[in-house]
């Protein structure tokens, strides 16, 4: 299912190598009021443009989304990790995790992305499914 025009994903293309980075980006969808923000660029664009996707115009406890960007390919692989609210867990040492996440890939490489139904607290480890 392609959420994205064309048009979006070249634009994001375009924006990608200036915000290549080692941290995330947090942007509010919401003013202090509690009416939807305007986009000012393209990635905030898309954000909106996601959040219309999964909500249309349902009101719901999302006010912002955290993103970053990633340029890597799939022999570089990539560690085991939990979304979880990094500053909330570095400075009060409590874990909240996203109401919603979502993946976009803007290319045919990469990798990939497995998503578990475990919760933390479950058993500390990793089971998946069909593995040795």
């Amino acid at each position: 299912h392609h959420i994205l025009t064309p048009d979006m994903v070249q634009e994001l293309l375009a924006a990608m190598p200036s915000l290549l980075s080692d941290s995330a980006w947090w942007m509010p969808l919401v003013d202090h009021a509690g009416k939807r923000r305007t986009p000012r660029s393209a990635v905030e664009e898309v954000l909106h443009h996601i959040y219309e996707a999964d909500f249309g115009g349902q009101s719901t406890a999302v006010i912002g989304a955290e993103w970053w960007f990633r340029n890597t390919t799939a022999s570089a692989g990539q560690d085991a990790h939990w979304d979880k609210d990094q500053a909330l867990l570095e400075k009060e040492s409590r874990i909240r995790f996203p109401e919603v996440g979502t993946v976009t890939y803007l290319s045919s490489g990469g990798t990939p992305t497995l998503v578990l139904d475990q919760r933390f607290g479950d058993d500390a480890c990793l089971k998946v499914p069909g593995a040795v």
